[in-house]
């Protein structure tokens, strides 16, 4: 996940919920809450107070929840990432070493794309250049 973090030292614990340390920590006008579990630190955008925001336990704890909520069901889509990325490396290490099939295609392309930017430069260079190519 995008919210992955590392905890400063300036960091204190508030306490436990659904298996999470939940740490609070402060920044210029505000503070950020950040949740400690068993596969490392998670600093959710929405437990992100500014001075000036109203703060209530109820409104807190429902924020909590709704992230927890997506974190879970992010769980499968992560593994079957995963699994999908593990699959695309094999096929990529099993393509390594071989011969490109259309090589002589895409060297043909090159050639073509190096004559027509030495020919736009002949036309930039000379405004009366009548190109043969």
């Amino acid at each position: 996940m995008k919210d992955v973090v590392a905890r400063p030292e300036q960091s204190k614990k508030v306490g436990l919920y659904q298996g999470f340390q939940v740490h609070v920590e402060a920044f210029g006008q505000g503070c950020q809450f950040v949740l400690e579990g068993k596969t490392g630190l998670f600093n959710p955008l929405n437990l992100s107070y500014h001075k000036g925001d109203e703060f209530s336990l109820q409104g807190f704890m429902q924020r909590l929840d709704n992230f927890l909520n997506k974190f879970e069901a992010n769980i499968g889509e992560v593994e079957k990432e995963k699994v999908r990325k593990a699959e695309e490396l094999v096929t990529a290490r099993q393509s390594m070493g071989q011969v490109f099939p259309q090589q002589a295609e895409l060297e043909g392309l090159r050639r073509d794309n190096r004559d027509v930017l030495r020919e736009l430069q002949l036309m930039q260079n000379d405004p009366t250049y009548k190109s043969t190519w």
